[in-house]
């Protein structure tokens, strides 16, 4: 089995409020005209490698557009997983308009007919990136058990690290800590359960270095 992980491409912001932090936006924006860019050069990616699998994705706005630009160049189709959102840092459940399953395929047409996602999807916090990783992992090990031969899980910074440690962990691996950078991606090769091989890690090479962002940050920009 191969699992990709990647991260949404980069989100509208708009302006911050004092003290806010890009890294993890407010509200539930959708992508710039460069954040759709850098999920079509995803989406050819994974064309030339003959990607059909299915596609795991967040159900904010941002990572299913993401998700979108990669079905619409491979034809594959999008589940919503609401495990593989984004990071609650505030005490209780963000104060934000979600969207529906019955909206969702509205708005995206390659959203799965058997995608599932109940109307209260999103989480309570403050989170721990310990917290997210406990969410995470039972979703990784249904992957572990499906029949699936490939599959692309589409999330936000920190559900893309809490996979790509589970990953590591699952294969005994030592963690190599690489930026998520806006639609990089991660390959790893999954069998009985074991991660047997990272091929990718945060990978970039595909999209011009000009139009690589970690939101606003630009590329060669202190982290």
């Amino acid at each position: 089995m191969i699992i990709y992980v990647t991260r949404h491409g980069q989100p509208a912001i708009g302006d911050l409020p004092p003290g806010g932090n890009h890294e993890f936006p407010p509200g539930d924006p959708i992508l710039t005209e460069l954040g759709i860019r850098q999920a079509a050069y995803l989406g050819e990616y994974l064309k030339s490698q003959s990607f059909k699998g299915k596609i795991h994705c967040s159900p904010y706005r941002r990572t299913l557009f993401t998700a979108q630009e990669v079905a619409l160049a491979t034809g594959a189709e999008i589940y919503s997983e609401k495990a593989m959102q984004e990071y609650v840092t505030r005490e209780g459940v963000p104060d934000i308009k979600t969207l529906t399953l019955p909206e969702i395929k509205k708005m995206f047409a390659n959203i799965a007919s058997e995608s599932t996602l109940e109307d209260s999807w999103l989480f309570a916090g403050p989170e721990t990136a310990e917290d997210v990783r406990r969410r995470v992992k039972p979703f990784i090990d249904s992957l572990f058990e499906s029949n699936d031969n490939e599959v692309l899980l589409v999330g936000h910074g920190a559900s893309v690290g809490a996979c790509k440690a589970i990953l590591f962990a699952a294969g005994g691996i030592p963690y190599v800590d690489e930026h998520n950078w806006n639609c990089s991606l991660s390959k790893f090769v999954v069998i009985d359960g074991k991660t047997t091989s990272v091929e990718l890690n945060c990978d970039i090479s595909f999209i011009p270095e000009e139009l690589v962002t970690s939101n606003l940050l630009k590329y060669g920009e202190a982290l």
